[in-house]
């Protein structure tokens, strides 16, 4: 009975922990929008409609909308149709972002041979998470509503090896969290350029993560697996340039995460998680 209620108070942390990462990033992108409204209103509606206008247009205000459905409290009544949105969304964010980021890439190396070639290499790496949530929404078999935590799981049904190898990937990539810009493709060649009408100053996310590395830091040295995938939903393009640095905490521990617990033959995935919605004296002292 106690090792149940230890475990229940650790999903309660964990919960928590990723309320506060949500609210905090979907902060950040709100500031991102207001202080670069009057840049869109200039680049974009303020010109002719072109196609690289309006993908731009697409990418931001999808931004917006995707951390919104993705902090909406779940019911029982519609997980299926919550789980439908928050697909939906996510595969028309990353499939925008992905061609978004090839057309930069075509930009930066306009005049070489190898435009072609890199902006193909990026678009098929942003492409992925496309393939493989559309492969986790058809193996969807059925959908369960936690009263625990107000949130809705989807049982991804997967056969036992396809399992036992993303737990074994897993426990191998969670002993040292690598930087998003060692990971992703697309991400190391993000640039975005300022603009040079305006002046503005932006980092590439690769730049915003390792900055904000520290922020999602448990006390006792683990990283919060999820604050990357955060990152890389809620922040696909760039943020800007606006914040201080955030220095690491002083610490000898190794920066490694929990390792994975075994789970039974299929994937469980928990959406619609209820937030707690913390006030703003309560958010980390470091924003």
């Amino acid at each position: 009975m106690s090792q149940t209620t230890e475990v229940l108070q650790q999903e309660l942390r964990d919960n928590l922990i990723v309320s506060y990462e949500e609210y905090s990033l979907l902060c950040l992108v709100v500031y991102e929008f207001i202080v670069t409204l009057d840049e869109e209103l200039t680049v974009v509606w303020r010109r002719r409609p072109t196609a690289t206008s309006m993908l731009l247009l697409i990418m931001r205000w999808i931004m917006l909308l995707g951390p919104i459905v993705q902090t909406v409290p779940a019911r029982p009544t519609w997980c299926r149709s919550q789980y439908a949105w928050n697909i939906a969304v996510f595969l028309v964010t990353t499939a925008v972002i992905a061609l978004f980021s090839a057309l930069r890439v075509y930009a930066l190396w306009q005049g070489s041979r190898l435009r072609h070639l890199l902006a193909g290499i990026v678009f098929v790496f942003g492409a992925v998470p496309v393939a493989t949530n559309i492969f986790a929404a058809t193996h969807a078999s059925g959908f369960s509503y936690d009263p625990v935590f107000s949130a809705c799981e989807v049982r991804i049904n997967v056969s036992p090896e396809l399992n036992a190898n993303t737990l074994r990937h897993k426990r191998q990539r969670n002993p040292v969290r690598r930087s998003c810009s060692r990971t992703d493709v697309d991400q190391v060649l993000l640039a975005v350029q300022g603009n040079a009408t305006s002046g503005s100053r932006f980092i590439c996310l690769n730049r915003a993560a390792e900055r904000w590395d520290p922020l999602f830091s448990r006390p006792s040295g683990h990283q919060h697996p999820a604050a990357y995938d955060i990152l890389r939903h809620l922040l696909p393009g760039c943020i800007c340039c606006r914040l201080p640095p955030v220095t690491a905490p002083s610490t000898g521990a190794a920066l490694h995460a929990k390792p994975s617990t075994a789970r039974p033959h299929g994937e469980r995935e928990q959406f619609g998680r209820r937030p707690f919605l913390p006030l703003l004296h309560q958010l980390p002292s470091t924003l």
